[in-house]
């Protein structure tokens, strides 16, 4: 989300004097609340986050680059410290900003350190857009950056601190040739463009299932086989595109143990296995994100316990990826909100094959809570805060009471089974491109499934069958308690990034914390953001 800060430029200007007052104080308040700098130092840093909003919004008729950079790390503080209302506020102030400054458009006149700025920055308002808005259009500001978002996706991080300029791609990747093999992934092309897509893959498939799952048509249950469909493809292009170095793997994330980018690397795989989570638990009856229990009798029910048991596997996995990195020499790195809120879907979907399918599954109390404990301690070594704390508490609860489920009890899988019918072999092919081994079947159906050995062992009799972890992981654990505290708490050169030119409900479950806790301008505007004062 800070990505679009460039260290060279920034210190330059803070050394020469020249650091925007509102600027400087945000990246103390940021600091102090994610790192554990003495007693008291979240307490000032929350005031100085406060000055710094009153700074920008003092001087809202003239937007600037260094104040949005100042809002938009304001906005992540407020998200992270539970100050929901004024985090949605100000991100609304932010887009505006944007807009006014025509940050959704290319601007050739600047260098390219500032152009490659100015496009993280507008990148990072439609990240923080699509977590705000969890596929709700309503809510969304961005809702759809194809359309509305007119630059090229950020540069690798080699380029943008040394000042290579490179053309990357736009959002929308290029189609594969025609003999559907994927184009190959251009090496000005980062984790932090892969990132981006992989946002814009999440919200259109929360746009989609919140819209089917609120008021389900028949002519929706009727496309619901397709749209999965494709919306899996895009998914699996997106993995197939990758290369080697990219890929998850045991190597590849122990090579960046202590590289700044361990965060981004991992939390764009944990994001693929969210993606599906997201998409699979429509098929999950008694969640409130899932398709009604009368709109599921609709569905052809070999369909349903495909989707049904597709989630369960990639929560399984998810789960494996958290065991992988919690056996790092080096603490979980620092991921904003988005990797204690994807462990704890990655538990409640667990939970609900337990309390739905256990048997049938594999699944036992013990296996899935040693599972709900290693998210639980993945969460704990991550991010600081209001926000993360109480998703560990959710954690907790869910490990201590199970899943809270709706009155309309799911079916269960055994009454669902697939059957050898030749039309549903594109449900039960393994995707296509994916570089993770396939280690073993699921009990219940004979499907692959994802595993890295030595992180899971999968059983395959209902009497022993477990969803145990492999002694790694089983240390992992057990070797803290429920309740143990979490372990981490005029002047400048002439290239540089930093150039200038009552109603809703505020609740937890507001801004997407449900999902972790339960255009041009037109000829009429020809003068916008030509300000007074504005450079």
């Amino acid at each position: 989300m800070f990505s679009f800060l460039h260290r060279a430029s920034l210190m330059e200007r803070y050394h020469t004097g020249l650091l925007d007052r509102s600027l400087l104080l945000a990246l103390i308040g940021i600091t102090a609340l994610l790192t554990d700098l003495g007693l008291g130092t979240s307490d000032y840093g929350s005031r100085c986050m406060d000055e710094a909003a009153t700074l920008c919004l003092a001087d809202i008729e003239r937007p600037s680059i260094i104040r949005l950079q100042a809002l938009v790390i304001i906005v992540k503080h407020r998200i992270l410290s539970k100050r929901l209302s004024g985090a949605f506020m100000l991100h609304g102030v932010a887009s505006r900003f944007a807009t006014a400054l025509r940050l959704n458009h290319e601007n050739p006149a600047l260098c390219f350190l500032a152009q490659e700025s100015l496009r993280r920055l507008m990148w990072s308002l439609f990240m923080i857009d699509s977590g705000i808005s969890s596929g709700r259009p309503d809510l969304a500001l961005w809702p759809d950056p194809e359309h509305q978002i007119h630059i090229q996706l950020p540069c690798n991080e080699r380029n943008f601190e040394f000042d290579l300029p490179e053309t990357t791609e736009s959002l929308r990747p290029p189609p594969s040739s025609l003999d559907s093999t994927p184009a190959p992934l251009p090496d000005a092309l980062g984790f932090m463009a892969l990132h981006v897509r992989m946002h814009w893959l999440r919200t259109k498939i929360l746009q989609r299932t919140i819209k089917v799952a609120c008021a389900p048509s028949v002519e929706d249950l009727d496309a619901l086989p397709g749209s999965c469909a494709e919306l899996v493809s895009e998914l699996d292009a997106f993995e197939a595109r990758l290369p080697l170095s990219f890929r998850w793997s045991e190597a590849n994330l122990r090579l960046r143990t202590y590289s700044p980018r361990l965060g981004i690397f991992v939390m764009t795989h944990i994001w693929w296995r969210q993606c599906h989570l997201d998409l699979y638990r429509l098929f999950l009856p008694g969640l409130k994100e899932a398709l009604p229990s009368s709109a599921l009798a609709q569905l052809d029910q070999r369909f349903v316990a495909y989707n049904r048991r597709q989630c369960y596997e990639h929560a399984r996995a998810m789960a494996d990826m958290f065991a992988q990195l919690l056996t790092l020499s080096n603490s979980a790195p620092v991921t904003d909100i988005d990797l204690p809120g994807c462990a704890f879907q990655c538990a409640r979907m667990l939970y609900h094959g337990l309390q739905t399918a256990g048997d049938e599954l594999g699944f036992t109390a013990e296996g899935v809570r040693e599972f709900a404990l290693v998210c639980l301690r993945a969460a704990k070594q991550s991010t600081a805060g209001p926000a993360c704390a109480g998703i560990q508490a959710d954690i907790k609860q869910l490990i201590a009471g199970g899943l809270e489920l709706s009155q309309n009890q799911p079916a269960s899988l055994e009454s669902t089974r697939l059957a050898a019918d030749t039309s549903y072999l594109p449900y039960l092919a393994p995707s296509i491109g994916s570089s993770r081994p396939r280690v073993g079947p699921l009990s219940i159906n004979a499907l692959p499934v994802a595993y890295d050995p030595g992180f899971a062992q999968v059983y395959d009799g209902p009497a022993t069958a477990s969803l145990a972890l492999g002694e790694p992981a089983r240390e992992l654990a057990t070797s803290q308690p429920l309740d143990a505290p979490s372990r981490t708490s005029a002047g400048t050169s002439t290239s540089n990034a930093l150039k200038e030119i009552d109603g809703l409900n505020f609740e937890p479950h507001f801004l997407g914390a449900n999902l972790w806790t339960a255009a041009d301008f037109s000829n009429d505007w020809p003068s916008l953001g030509r300000f007074p004062g504005a450079s």
